[in-house]
């Protein structure tokens, strides 16, 4: 189950937050010197390569966006 949650966050997340930072009518550049972290992990990110949640949690914070995950029951 690991593997496969953390494959569909990343593919769910990665292009609503490189839909978000060209709204924005950011760069990599830009946003990597506001939030404390690279232009090539953001873009890794931004591609769905898998990266810390840490740090997909630290783009969010800086786009003002939370995150739930809720686990169900079938």
């Amino acid at each position: 189950m690991h593997l496969t949650s953390n494959l569909l966050l990343r593919q769910y997340l990665a292009p609503l937050l490189r839909q978000e930072r060209l709204k924005r009518g950011l760069t990599t550049s830009q946003v990597a010197i506001v939030c404390d972290l690279s232009a090539d992990t953001i873009e890794q990110i931004e591609k769905g390569i898998g990266v810390s949640i840490r740090k997909y949690i630290h783009l969010l914070h800086y786009y003002g966006k939370n995150m739930k995950i809720e686990l169900i029951d079938r």
